[in-house]
């Protein structure tokens, strides 16, 4: 790759930082960009360098999607960006030996955590949490759901007289605030309908839900929630994007200000479960959700998520230097403020190619990961070689090696990070295995996405809901409240500390609850005092006499007589004083003057 095309794709990565541009081509399809059609295998090949061990009888315990295919939609893209080669060059270019790893000095001195915490963020997280969901986007919500409010309670017109839709009562930042944690805690307590919550039938009660806030508060804030409807963002977004593209961009920023990883980095898809009519959902059958919205995450090897970017569907019009295809630009977008920096990034065989090995490797990026084997520029001696069980063979091109393993099935990696070898590696089971170091190196990093996904999945704050943006909403609340808990987990140094707890504990911050209050201190049940009565004065139904054919006989009230000097006629009396008298105003009258 010469200077040129080098400076072209420094000039597309500085463009979209600049504009919107960064969400603007979210293309990507499982149809391979690089895709080389199969041959026939060749009867002869030339002579590799193989590894065998017979011993070894297990497999490599690989995370992420490896050799399944993810289904996504058909995408045309541009094959520029795959390296043309036939089978003489191929054989030139590939060689066996060894060559030095660039070594780009990765600083790890800039590592960690870089927000101001208090002592005081122990007891109340709720301060670690502001940090990344700033009083900026409280603000932005707060105007923009009141904006949408305002606009439905106009556009619904004509309504009947005192109709609840007829007015809207603007939200603050403490309605606000509780209204995210109800939805936070509706994640952890299950319900099959939202209305559930607030219900009053002994199965569903739950009081805590209507101590904070009504059921038809809490609806018609979440009918009107939103962040579209902002002054706060003037830049002109045009697709599905510009509905959420405001937090988006604050929240990213945030997360990347907030912390700065180490030198292993982690690319991977998430899916949001959502089966709505919306043109840019997507299938992934060995996800658990399958259809929804997907989203592309780059995180630190440990969980941590630094740049998320949503898929938007096919774009007519691409934003990509021609010499690099979608999916490569996708990475170099996902990766825009962690390059030339000496970082090491893994990826699944969706992403990775030699051609964007060797893109990387000019801006001093290692890769490491799991190669499909029809990728163009890939080599046929190493593709095409039938391996038995245990045998290990790569070939090299500049700093580019491509290996393949076979154990249970072949196994095709690339990397530009360690020598291709094999290497006695330990399971999570104590047994010892032999193992290439690129495998060990791709199993140990690799699972950064798979683990914040594993935690924010199971309290999950999406609701079942119509409107798409108020899921990816809340899916950007669920990953806000997961960085918060891994900087406060490291920051305290609290490996024990469960999520459910921290979540409980920013809950009941939200909620502005005591952390130690407990139900019966803070539900106080509203018993009317008993008193007893002074005297034995109690109504009962006066008594039918003998042979009185009727089932309800009646007398003047006395009451009544004696005060207004009408005769009305009662079926009830004193038990006490035997005096028929009117149930209510007239017994209690005539008992005060005793």
């Amino acid at each position: 790759m010469n200077r040129r095309q080098i400076s072209e794709i420094q000039n597309y990565l500085n463009e979209s930082d600049s504009g919107s541009s960064l969400f603007s081509c979210g293309d990507d399809s499982d149809n391979d960009p690089s895709y080389e059609q199969p041959r026939p295998h060749s009867q002869s090949l030339p002579p590799v360098r193989c590894s065998f061990d017979s011993g070894d009888d297990c497999g490599p315990e690989l995370t992420g999607s490896n050799n399944y295919q993810n289904s996504d939609d058909n995408l045309s893209v541009d094959d520029s960006s795959s390296e043309s080669s036939d089978d003489n060059s191929d054989t030139d270019s590939w060689v066996e030996d060894y060559a030095d790893i660039p070594d780009y000095a990765f600083d790890d001195s800039h590592s960690g955590i870089k927000l101001n915490i208090s002592e005081s963020s122990r007891e109340f997280p709720i301060e670690i949490f502001t940090q990344f969901w700033t009083d900026d986007i409280f603000d932005m919500v707060i105007e923009s759901t009141n904006k949408y409010g305002e606009n439905l309670s106009k556009a619904n017109r004509p309504h009947k007289k005192n109709a609840r839709a007829s007015t809207f009562k603007p939200v603050d930042l403490d309605e606000i605030k509780r209204f995210l944690g109800i939805c936070l805690l509706g994640g952890a307590v299950k319900f099959s309908v939202i209305r559930d919550m607030f219900s009053q039938n002994p199965l569903y009660y739950h009081p805590v839900f209507n101590h904070i806030m009504s059921g038809r508060r809490f609806d018609q804030i979440l009918n009107c929630f939103s962040v579209q409807y902002t002054d706060r963002y003037n830049n002109e977004v045009i697709g599905p994007m510009m509905k959420v593209q405001p937090l988006f961009d604050t929240l990213i920023q945030n997360f990347q200000t907030a912390f700065i990883p180490t030198e292993h980095l982690s690319i991977d898809e998430s899916l949001l479960l959502h089966r709505g009519r919306i043109i840019f959902r997507q299938y992934i059958k060995n996800k658990k959700a399958r259809y929804g919205i997907k989203f592309y995450e780059l995180t630190s090897y440990d969980g941590y998520v630094l740049n998320i970017e949503m898929y938007q569907g096919k774009q007519e019009q691409s934003a990509v230097p021609s010499r690099t295809s979608k999916i490569d630009s996708i990475v170099l977008r996902l990766m825009n403020n962690y390059l030339n920096k000496g970082f090491s990034l893994y990826m699944d065989n969706y992403y990775n190619s030699v051609t964007l090995s060797n893109t990387l490797l000019e801006l001093k990026t290692h890769t490491t990961g799991t190669l499909r084997k029809n990728r163009k520029g890939n080599p046929k001696v190493v593709v095409d070689n039938k391996l038995k069980k245990g045998q290990h063979v790569w070939r090299r091109k500049n700093n580019v090696y491509v290996s393949k393993w076979k154990d249970k099935r072949d196994v095709l990696c690339i990397t530009t990070r360690v020598h291709p070898k094999l290497i006695q590696s330990e399971n999570r089971y104590g047994q010892q295995k032999n193992k290439p170091s690129e495998i060990v190196e791709y199993n140990n990093y690799m699972n950064g996405v798979d683990r914040s996904d594993q935690m924010v999945s199971y309290y999950s704050s999406p609701r079942k809901t119509c409107k798409w943006y108020k899921k990816v909403i809340f899916h950007l609340l669920d990953v806000t409240v997961w960085n918060s808990f891994f900087i406060y987990k490291k920051h305290f140094d609290t490996p024990n500390m469960k999520f459910k707890a921290f979540r409980d504990l920013l809950i009941k911050n939200l909620f502005n609850i005591p952390n130690n209050v407990t139900a019966n201190e803070l539900f106080v049940l509203k018993k009317k005092p008993s008193i007893p009565p002074a005297t034995n004065h109690y109504q009962e139904r006066i008594p039918i006499p003998e042979n009185y054919k009727r089932t309800i006989y009646y007398k003047n009230c006395l009451q009544c007589y004696k005060t207004n000097k009408i005769r009305k006629q009662t079926s009830f009396q004193c038990k006490q004083c035997a005096k028929p008298l009117c149930a209510g105003f007239c017994f209690e009258a005539y008992h005060k003057n005793l």
